[in-house]
């Protein structure tokens, strides 16, 4: 049985009176789910046991001596790396959340002083303990075009290669690492490792049990956009127990968590808002319907939306461009172009005519807007909310709260990792 979040808070309380401003003096990670932090202090030295196991979950003093395997795994080389010498300056619990927060004042490779915080989320069934600075940043990524065109065994094949990359160049070995998170858009079968639809990739019920036995890792999937939503979720601080997260990407992902958990449909293939209609007999779109949202308001559709513009305004600035992406006409837009201003602005009733839809039917307390469109932030952001805020059909009860995507890009990345 998990620990409920008033027993937890009076933990806080003990643990705290012992190990606040003493130091981490080693790491040991007993087993998969176990952490053991040693701290030592001016006159007593402590151990702290911060369990994920799903059937005993818990963080506390210990005084029982544990084997350490010989070869460390990964998690705990790495809190050896950014953890050993770091000082405890808090503990905090939001609200009565099963959750606690340590807060470390750590020096990094430059001799710089860092704050890090471990996140410790005590739950019934699942886990988890991560380690982020004061940004948020992920210590390592390799980003590569996916090539639709290549087919499924050449993209299977070049995840399994980026894994065995990425693992080469942090300095750990492939068999180190306890889990592989794929965020895919479209349709997943989770249970059984399956791809069932993903039609911005040409996939059809195409399994991901190659790239299991090819790097002998657990593999888990998820809806790119539950992804991203869980990212936000977990890693990035979001409070709302209720919110949608909106990923403008290549098509349009939409994650939506309703008191706390992921809500995809009795059979997982919920939440495919970007397939819903916003033009009648509009732009034909791959799923096979015509006028989706997506055909109008992802990345994809903006560059597409951009090209036309300069090819029927070649005096536009945007059209000395080489290369088109969803950043150029908003890049010229802020230097007065006409064509770009047009552009941008009808972009923006794109969104927010299909965000007010999205709203309407959910009346989520947050929306999180994702995507690399999400990174022109607030000036993007408060036009989309002036639009929706005018049209929602709630006239006078509080209005959805609606932000940017704090993790960005990297939201999925992160939520895939950790769910």
């Amino acid at each position: 049985m998990a620990l409920d979040g008033v027993f937890l808070r009076h933990l806080k309380e003990e643990i705290g009176t012992s190990l606040l401003g003493t130091r981490v003096d080693r790491v040991f990670q007993p087993n998969r789910d176990e952490l053991i932090l040693a701290f030592r202090g001016f006159s007593a030295a402590y151990k702290l046991l911060i369990s994920a196991r799903a059937n005993s979950a818990r963080v506390n003093l210990t005084t029982i001596p544990v084997e350490n395997p010989q070869q460390p795994p990964m998690l705990c080389m790495l809190l050896r790396k950014k953890l050993q010498g770091a000082k405890l300056l808090e503990i905090t619990q939001p609200d009565l959340e099963r959750a606690l927060m340590l807060k470390f004042d750590s020096v990094n490779e430059l001799g710089d002083h860092v704050e890090l915080t471990l996140a410790v989320e005590i739950m019934g069934r699942y886990s988890n303990i991560i380690l982020v600075d004061e940004n948020g940043k992920i210590l390592k990524k390799i980003s590569v075009p996916t090539e639709v065109e290549r087919g499924e065994n050449a993209i299977i094949d070049n995840i399994v290669d980026l894994c065995g990359k990425i693992c080469d160049e942090s300095n750990i070995k492939l068999s180190q690492v306890e889990k592989i998170g794929i965020g895919v858009p479209g349709t997943v079968d989770s249970e059984n490792g399956m791809i069932m639809f993903a039609c911005n990739l040409n996939f059809n019920k195409v399994s991901i049990k190659p790239i299991e036995e090819k790097c002998g890792v657990s593999v888990k999937i998820l809806n790119d956009a539950d992804a991203a939503a869980y990212g936000e979720y977990v890693a990035s601080g979001s409070k709302a127990d209720s919110f949608i997260c909106i990923t403008l990407g290549t098509g349009i992902g939409s994650g939506i968590i309703i008191n706390g958990k992921i809500y995809n449909g009795f059979n997982g293939a919920g939440g495919e808002i970007g397939h819903t209609t916003l033009i009648k007999d509009g732009v034909q779109c791959s799923c096979g319907r015509k006028g989706c949202w997506e055909k109008y308001a992802s990345a994809t559709a903006l560059v597409s939306q951009t090209k036309a513009a300069i090819k029927n305004n070649p005096e536009s600035i945007m059209s000395k461009e080489t290369v088109i992406n969803g950043q150029t006409a908003f890049r010229a837009a802020d230097k007065g172009d006409e064509t770009a201003l047009k552009v941008v602005e009808k972009y923006i009733e794109y969104v927010a005519e299909g965000l007010v839809n999205v709203i309407n039917i959910f009346q989520p307390k947050k929306v999180v807007i994702g995507g690399g469109i999400s990174r022109e932030g607030e000036p993007f952001i408060s036009r989309v909310r002036e639009f929706v805020y005018k049209y929602d059909y709630n006239k006078y009860l509080d209005k959805t709260e609606i932000t940017a995507a704090e993790l960005f890009n990297d939201a999925g990345i992160v939520g895939a990792a950790l769910y």
